[in-house]
């Protein structure tokens, strides 16, 4: 008998993996530790990550606390987050600045299904 092997589990998972892009503002956003672009037309890649608290903690690549996705989305995510650990990836999402420079808030690009 021959034993397939799977490939490698990719170590990204982009999220959303469906649905229509729309900006959602994070919770309690951290200025102080946003490391991506500054201007309001780039975006930068942030990692989705359970709490054991049922949120979805939002971090930057270096594994920094930027907010919290407001509760009415963690639903929204549950399957794409759930797929990633079932992978053993990291679940990767686009996130960028929105507001004035000096109140800005932190926007990640999830999907929309319409439901």
């Amino acid at each position: 008998m021959t034993q397939t092997t799977l490939a490698p589990a990719p170590s990204q998972l982009r999220v959303p993996s469906r649905g229509r892009l729309t900006g959602v503002r994070v919770r309690d956003f951290r200025r102080g530790a946003w490391t991506g672009p500054t201007d309001r037309i780039s975006r930068a890649d942030v990692l989705l990550q359970r709490t054991p608290d049922g949120d979805v903690a939002v971090l930057s690549r270096t594994g920094a606390l930027l907010g919290l996705l407001p509760t009415s989305w963690v639903r929204s995510v549950d399957f794409d987050l759930w797929t990633a650990e079932r992978r053993g990836a990291t679940a990767v999402a686009q996130a960028y600045l929105g507001g004035s420079r000096e109140e800005s808030d932190l926007f990640v690009l999830l999907g929309w299904t319409g439901r």
